[in-house]
């Protein structure tokens, strides 16, 4: 995302307050917003009462604009109050609700995210898969967390089976044979 100085200052502002109350699920009281800003005494009037008007004003608002312009994900929110049939009564808190605006989405991140979520059963090549279950003694599991490894080390050496075989038996002397292979493959990696 860039935004200038300015507008990112209103999400960092909202960010440092919202952040901390993050497990009040959505409903944050006043106290909890005001408590965790970053200079408090910015939001209370000359009497030291809390201002919350100047909290929304002053950093809701234009972190929802500038979110609102640029980003996946922004927030929309309701003011709680003491009486919610009565329009004039106090502001106890605000409820917010998470926005997501696909216009403003990563197109390769959403495409790793996407792959990520796919087993790598169908994105190494079936041989490469099965010697490591069968031969190698890795679980399915194991793979999926190290996909992005095998993948990789698929890309870009010419005879991972070969390779495969070798780091194989020289794990066998090792403490943990599945992390050693993993680790001497991504130094080969490293090195192409």
């Amino acid at each position: 995302m860039t935004k200038t100085n300015k507008e990112s200052k209103y999400i960092v502002a909202c960010q440092n307050c919202m952040l901390p109350v993050s497990k009040c699920k959505g409903d944050c009281t006043r106290k909890q917003i005001l408590k965790n800003a970053a200079n408090a005494d910015k939001y209370k009037d000359k009497n030291g009462k809390d201002r919350i008007d100047h909290f929304e004003e002053r950093v809701l608002k234009p972190a929802k604009a500038a979110l609102d312009e640029s980003c996946p994900y922004t927030f929309n929110y309701v003011k709680v109050r003491e009486n919610p049939n009565n329009k004039r009564s106090k502001v106890t808190g605000f409820r917010f609700y998470p926005v997501y605006q696909p216009q403003f989405r990563d197109e390769e991140l959403e495409g790793k995210e996407l792959q990520a979520k796919v087993t790598a059963r169908y994105q190494i090549d079936s041989h490469v898969y099965e010697y490591l279950r069968y031969s190698c003694g890795f679980t399915s599991e194991e793979i999926n967390r190290n996909k992005e490894t095998f993948i990789t080390a698929q890309e870009k050496i010419t005879d991972l089976i070969g390779e495969l075989a070798l780091l194989n038996g020289k794990s066998r002397e090792k403490n943990n044979p599945k992390g050693w292979i993993i680790n001497a493959l991504k130094g080969k990696i490293k090195d192409k």
